[in-house]
């Protein structure tokens, strides 16, 4: 797009505000801020697919589901084969309940180029909720197949074993805890386990409901 000299810098300057802004870490957000930068930039140039599918991602942060959606649409009409949009419409479909289309899109992605490797997990879990069991766990190998350090994550191996209690692979389970302990001491696992360092640590929820099936 064509632009005169002054709407071309004030362009570059709304985008560099927004980028600094976006790269803040604030707490709260300051989400709505940066949803009005994002239109300003979008009435300079209606069609500028980063523009629309960051603000897509935002709205869908502050659970605006419909303007989100909508956003992403708009850049899937620009360009089909946008994985960011593809991927923003694929989680509101998650929220709203429509697995089936969201596992749609998540297959789309996995045959374009250099997709992201949280995108094993992510429909590995959409997967679980539709009793696809089976193929959960393929895409969980999969994403374990990718670094030698994902063989050993803990979250994912809990949702294999998971998956392989419902399957009733009594052995192939007992096989998985068994490298997941290793030769280290129950209360070493544990520790490790809770990213205990120096004096901070978390722990999410799955982690601790994993944690407390151990000890039991």
């Amino acid at each position: 797009m064509n632009f005169k000299n002054g709407k071309w810098d004030e362009l570059e300057r709304l985008k560099e505000k927004f980028l600094t802004l976006d790269k803040q870490q604030i707490v709260p957000p300051r989400n709505k801020e940066k949803v009005r930068i994002l239109e300003k930039i979008l009435q300079l140039e209606p069609k500028e697919q980063y523009a629309l599918a960051r603000k897509g991602e935002i709205l869908f942060d502050m659970s605006e589901f419909d303007a989100s959606i909508e956003c992403f649409e708009q850049v899937l009409q620009i360009n089909p084969e946008n994985m960011r949009a593809m991927y923003g419409k694929a989680e509101i479909l998650i929220c709203l309940g429509e697995l089936e289309q969201a596992v749609e899109y998540y297959d789309k992605i996995s045959k374009m180029h250099d997709p992201p490797d949280e995108l094993w997990l992510d429909r590995g879990l959409v997967l679980e909720l539709l009793d696809r069991h089976q193929d959960a766990i393929k895409d969980y190998d999969f994403f374990m197949s990718l670094d030698p350090e994902n063989q050993n994550d803990f979250a994912v191996l809990e949702r294999k074993i998971e998956c392989l209690k419902l399957l009733d692979r009594k052995k192939e389970n007992k096989e998985i805890q068994k490298r997941v302990f290793g030769q280290n001491s129950r209360r070493d696992y544990i520790l490790r386990f809770l990213g205990i360092s120096g004096f901070t640590f978390s722990i999410t929820f799955a982690g601790l409901s994993y944690l407390i099936q151990i000890l039991i």
